[in-house]
C-alpha cells in the first residue's frame, strides 16, 4: 500500500445520515382496522396530537369481486387515539344498516369530532353525518342526520369543524344532470343541522370540486370548477350558514381540483390544473391576503395529463404557501413567499425519475411540512419532511409494506406527525399508520474522522436542521477528553492516544436537544509510517482535503434524515 492511499485509510472521513436522538424518526407501522376489508381511510388530527381514523369495512363474500352489490355491506368504523398515546382503540360502527361509503373526519382543538359519509338508499344517495362533542377517545357516537335530499350522485363531500364545534359539510351532488355545490352547516349552540343550502350559480354544472378550508373562528372558504372554464370561490360563517356571492377566476380549460387552503390570518391559497384532455396541464394559483383582493392567475408547474385529482396545497401561519402534484419525474412541491408573492421553480421530492401517485400534504404554522404519496413502482407508502425554519425536503424514505395505497398525513401543533394508508393482505385490505416523533432539530451531513494523530487537528461538521421550532446557537461538540467547542464546523487536537466518544447536540426554542455520538480512534504513534516532523503540515493537510472532499459530494449520495423500523 502506498503512503497516499495508508493516510487516506487511516484518515477516512465518515459521513453520517442516520436518525440522531431526539431527531424526527418515524415508527414502525402497526394495523389499526378490524375485519376483512378496510378500505378508503381518512385521518383528522387535533392541536393536541388527538387522531381520528375513519374507513369504509366491506362485509360479504362478493365484495372482492363486486363492491356495489347488495351482498356486500359498507359499513363506516373508526378508530381513535388520544393525545399522541399511540395507543388506537378497538374499531367501533357508526352507520346505519346498509351501504355507507367515502367517510371523512374532522376534530377541532377542543377535541369535538364530526364524520360525513354517503349513504346509498337504493337508486339515490345521501350525505350522512355524526358528530360528537368533548374529549377524545369518543366512546359512544349518536345515530347520523341525513345532512342532504336524496341525489342521483354525490362526489367531492368534506367536512370541517371550527375552534367553537361548528361543523360544516359540503359537497357536490347530481340531481337531474347537472352537478351544484351545496353546504350545510351544524350549529355548535343548537345541535342542528340547517337545511343545505345551493353555493354554485343557477344553470351552471360543477366539473371539479369542491374544496373548502375552514379557519378556527368559523370563516369558511368553498371552491369549485365550473364547466371546465371558471374557478368560482365564496366565502361564509361556519355559526350562522350566511354565505357571500360567488367570485369567479376566469381559468379556461380548468380540469383538475381546485385545492384551496386558508390559515388564522386570513390568506388564502388556491391551486387547480388547466389543461384539456390527455395532454399536460399546468398548475395554476392565485393568492388573496386578508385585507387584499385576488392576484392574477399564474403557472406554478406541470402535471401528468392524468393527474386531475392529484393537487394538494397547504398554507402556513405566515402566508408561505406549499403546492403540490404527481408530475412526469416524480412528486412535486412549489412554494410561495408571501414577502415576495412568487413562485419558485418547482422541486422534486420524491426519488428522481420513478412514478408515483396520490400524494398528501400537511404544514402547520411554523411551516413544517409532511408529504406522503405511493410509488407506483414498489406501491410502498413513501414520506418526506420540509423543516419549516429550512426550505429545504429531506431525502425521501419508505414507511409501508408493498401493495399499499391512500395515504393520508396530518400534523399536531408539536410536529409530530401521522400517516395511514390502506395495504393489501391477501386476502383482507387493512388499514395501517405510523407516526413521525418531531421532538427536536435533525443533525444531518455528520462528518468525523474514524482516525487522529496525537497533536494533530482532526476536523468535524454537522448541519442542524430545526424541525418543530427555531434552533437556540450553534451546535456544541464534546470531544470526550474534557475539552468542548460550539460550531457547525470544528477541528480538535487530542493529547493523549485512544478512544474517544465525541458527541454533538443541537438545541431548538422549545429546550429540546438532538444528540448524535461517534467514535474517532487516536494513534500516538507515526514514525512507523516514514513520517518525519516535517510531514505533519501534509498530514493535516490530506485530513483537511478529506473533509472538503466530503462536503462536496452530490447531494443524492448523501443518505436520508432517518430511516424506518419495517
Amino acid at each position: 500500500m502506498s503512503r497516499a492511499s495508508l493516510l487516506v485509510a487511516l484518515g477516512a472521513v465518515l459521513v453520517f445520515g442516520a436518525p440522531a436522538a431526539g431527531a424526527p424518526t418515524w415508527g414502525r407501522s402497526v394495523e389499526i382496522s378490524s375485519g376483512d376489508r378496510a378500505l378508503g381511510p381518512d385521518l383528522a388530527m387535533s392541536a393536541a396530537g388527538d387522531a381520528l381514523v375513519v374507513w369504509d369495512r366491506e362485509v360479504g363474500s362478493s365484495c372482492p369481486t363486486e363492491p356495489a352489490a347488495l351482498t356486500c355491506s359498507h359499513r363506516i368504523e373508526l378508530t381513535a387515539s388520544p393525545s399522541r398515546s399511540g395507543t388506537w382503540r378497538t374499531p367501533v360502527e357508526i352507520s346505519r344498516p346498509g351501504i355507507g361509503a367515502r367517510p371523512r373526519a374532522a376534530i377541532n382543538a377542543s377535541g369535538s369530532a364530526a364524520i360525513l359519509w354517503v349513504h346509498d338508499i337504493g337508486r339515490d344517495r345521501v350525505v350522512q353525518a355524526s358528530y360528537v362533542n368533548g374529549s377524545s377517545p369518543w366512546p359512544s357516537w349518536p345515530e347520523p342526520n341525513d345532512v342532504s335530499e336524496p341525489s342521483l350522485e354525490v362526489r367531492d363531500h368534506h367536512i370541517a369543524l371550527d375552534a367553537s364545534g361548528n361543523a360544516l359539510a359540503v359537497w357536490a351532488e347530481r340531481a337531474t344532470t347537472n352537478f351544484v355545490v351545496r353546504g350545510a352547516i351544524r350549529n355548535a349552540a343548537s345541535g342542528a343541522w340547517s337545511a343545505a343550502a345551493k353555493l354554485s350559480a343557477t344553470g351552471g354544472n360543477t366539473s371539479g370540486g369542491p374544496s373548502v378550508a375552514l379557519r378556527t373562528d368559523g370563516h369558511a372558504v368553498v371552491a369549485w370548477i365550473e364547466d371546465n372554464s371558471v374557478v368560482r370561490v365564496t366565502q361564509g360563517d361556519a355559526a350562522t350558514g350566511v354565505w357571500e356571492s360567488p367570485v369567479s377566476i376566469p381559468a379556461p380549460t380548468a380540469h383538475g381540483g381546485p385545492e384551496i387552503a386558508t390559515n388564522a390570518m386570513g390568506d388564502i391559497a388556491l391551486v387547480w390544473a388547466r389543461g384539456s384532455t390527455g395532454s399536460l396541464r399546468s398548475v395554476q394559483s392565485v393568492f388573496r391576503s386578508r385585507d387584499g383582493s385576488w392576484t392574477q392567475p399564474v403557472e406554478v408547474g406541470i402535471v401528468r395529463s392524468e393527474a386531475i385529482d392529484e393537487l394538494q396545497i397547504g398554507i402556513d401561519g405566515g402566508g408561505d404557501a406549499v403546492a403540490m402534484w404527481v408530475g412526469d419525474a416524480g412528486v412535486q412541491a412549489a412554494e410561495r413567499g408571501r414577502a415576495t408573492g412568487n413562485w419558485p421553480a418547482p422541486v422534486l421530492v420524491s426519488a428522481p425519475m420513478l412514478a408515483a401517485s396520490d400524494p398528501r400534504l400537511a404544514i402547520d404554522a411554523a411551516g413544517n411540512a409532511v408529504a406522503v404519496w405511493v410509488g407506483s413502482k414498489t406501491e410502498q407508502v413513501q414520506t418526506a419532511i420540509r423543516p419549516g425554519a429550512s426550505g429545504p425536503w429531506q431525502p425521501p424514505v419508505v414507511l409501508s409494506g408493498s401493495l399499499a395505497s391512500k395515504p393520508g398525513v396530518a400534523l399536531d401543533s408539536a410536529a409530530n406527525a401521522l400517516a395511514v394508508w390502506n395495504r393489501e393482505s391477501a386476502p383482507a385490505v387493512v388499514v395501517e399508520s405510523a407516526s413521525l416523533d418531531g421532538s427536536g432539530p435533525l443533525l444531518v451531513r455528520l462528518r468525523a474522522p474514524a482516525r487522529a494523530f496525537v497533536g494533530v487537528r482532526a476536523r468535524f461538521s454537522v448541519e442542524a436542521v430545526p424541525w418543530a421550532a427555531p434552533l437556540v446557537g450553534p451546535p456544541r461538540w464534546r470531544f470526550g477528553d474534557g475539552r468542548s467547542t460550539t460550531g457547525a464546523r470544528a477541528s480538535h487536537a487530542y493529547a493523549r492516544p485512544g478512544r474517544y466518544r465525541v458527541r454533538v447536540t443541537s438545541t431548538d426554542a422549545r429546550a429540546t436537544s438532538t444528540t448524535s455520538t461517534r467514535w474517532v480512534r487516536v494513534l500516538k504513534h507515526r514514525a512507523w509510517l516514514g513520517h518525519t516532523a516535517a510531514s505533519r503540515g501534509h498530514d493535516q493537510l490530506v485530513q483537511q482535503r478529506l473533509v472538503e472532499r466530503s462536503l462536496e459530494r452530490p447531494r443524492a449520495a448523501r443518505e436520508p434524515f432517518c430511516d424506518v423500523t419495517s
